[in-house]
């Protein structure tokens, strides 16, 4: 039986349907890192991620980080894939992930492909063509907002395959998410878990195909969409609240 539950989440749209399959890069890299603007640097840099392929970091011209096949998590046995942590306030540069397969299996449930960690670009970060296949966590934001999130193929994780925590402006199109772990703590295995977030839009965006299906959730133990109301506000570090529907991408905070 398939469930789905929104619990008074703001500005809730939902489309389902049949994503547009995702591609990721065949170039082999490490797990990467990102904690400060300086770790943003080319192929081949003796310091820094050298996971960069494209761009400058401003607004028009955000760094680019793929295609790339993450060969091992950062713990080598568990860990993230790529890691983007703005705690320290040291990452200021627009970037985009894009093209990200994680060719590996086994870490633990609570362990993601991708994570942002207050990342709050004005500007918005976009997040696409990302693949993996049993790999605890899909993808993860933490404290963070205006962030797209497209082309996800989220097939059986093992946790879930989109968690947000305390995010705000997250726009969710043409993706895939699949939870499929038997026996997990509630909401663990759910395909789409959001606590403590508010703004999203999940489907229902210039994005996604108006002919077809937009994102497709598909579960086993857990729910397919879980959305519980926020007990405090979303973090003060967020651009101010827009009064109109979350756009495609975000270009202007509160607009």
């Amino acid at each position: 039986m398939r469930r789905v539950i929104f619990l008074a989440v703001l500005a809730l749209a939902i489309a389902v349907s049949l994503p547009v399959a995702a591609s990721a890069g065949s170039g082999q890299h490490a797990a990467i890192t990102i904690t400060a603007n300086s770790d943003f640097t080319a192929p081949g840099s003796p310091a820094g991620c050298a996971c960069v392929t494209a761009g400058n970091g401003t607004p028009a011209s955000p760094y680019v980080i793929g295609p790339w096949a993450i060969t091992a998590p950062s713990g080598g046995s568990s860990g993230w894939a790529i890691k983007v942590d703005n705690t320290r306030g040291a990452v200021t540069s627009s970037f985009t992930i894009s093209g990200i397969s994680a060719n590996y299996t086994g870490v633990p449930f609570t362990d993601p492909v991708i994570v942002l960690i207050d990342v709050n670009t004005p500007s918005g970060t976009t997040i696409s063509n990302v693949s993996s296949n049993g790999n605890g966590r899909g993808v993860e934001l933490d404290s963070s907002s205006y962030v797209n999130l497209d082309q996800l193929s989220l097939n059986k994780m093992t946790g879930n395959a989109l968690f947000l925590n305390g995010s705000s402006h997250i726009a969710l199109s043409n993706s895939k998410l699949k939870a499929t772990a038997d026996g997990q703590v509630p909401h663990n295995a759910d395909g789409l878990y959001a606590l403590n977030s508010a703004y999203l839009s999940i489907g229902g965006v210039a994005a996604c195909p108006k002919s077809q299906t937009c994102n497709t959730f598909d579960y086993d133990t857990g729910w397919g969409c879980t959305c519980r109301t926020p007990t405090t506000s979303p973090s003060t570090k967020h651009p101010p609240t827009p009064t109109t529907p979350a756009p495609t991408s975000w270009t202007t905070p509160g607009t």
